[in-house]
């Protein structure tokens, strides 16, 4: 059995002090033993982790963005006490980019932008994009109308609105056109 999972360890893992029960006195790791690989304890570790909030996953974070392999060297020397399990960290970022990915707007056409509701920033897009082709900005209501014809093939405007919507249709050629090529960017 390699070093790092011996249940009787005589020198914490972490700290190299002398171990005199399962918890070392000079920094809290416990000495790990052999059921501490199941995964009960890393579903109860996680919990712990996720409503503790001792600064463990800031550190883990912070080193696995700017020291790769740190994370992983200490956690099979058995040095756990200051970073956050790989296991749960992953589970974690995995959770964080499920919620959060919906908000990516970074390659969204303009039309979803100014069309679906539950953007939080839709009104925004929409009075920015108003005074941004409009020379006065149309009057809400009807520049709403405008925004509307982007969905439909044959809207229903008047000679102002459909100026309006070709030059809106214009802008967003070229609005999506430079996203794609800024989201790309983003990636590198």
């Amino acid at each position: 059995m390699s070093d790092a999972v011996r249940p009787h360890r005589r020198h914490c893992a972490s700290c190299g002090a002398k171990l005199s029960g399962p918890w070392c006195s000079h920094c809290g790791e416990r000495a790990r033993k052999p059921e501490d690989v199941r995964l009960r304890e890393y579903l109860g570790e996680l919990v712990d982790a996720l409503t503790n909030l001792e600064g463990r996953f800031l550190g883990s974070l912070r080193a696995l963005a700017f020291r790769p392999g740190l994370l992983t060297t200490e956690f099979m020397a058995g040095r756990r006490v200051h970073w956050m399990r790989p296991l749960h960290l992953f589970l974690l970022i995995n959770l964080a980019y499920f919620f959060l990915s919906q908000w990516n707007t970074f390659s969204t056409p303009l039309a979803m932008h100014l069309t679906i509701n539950n953007f939080p920033h839709r009104a925004v897009a929409e009075s920015l994009v108003n005074r941004a082709i409009n020379q006065p900005a149309m009057e809400a209501r009807a520049w709403t109308e405008v925004v509307g014809g982007l969905l439909r093939a044959n809207p229903a405007l008047d000679a102002e609105q459909l100026d309006a919507l070709e030059r809106l249709r214009a802008y967003a050629r070229e609005f999506n056109r430079r996203v794609e090529l800024y989201s790309r960017t983003l990636i590198i």
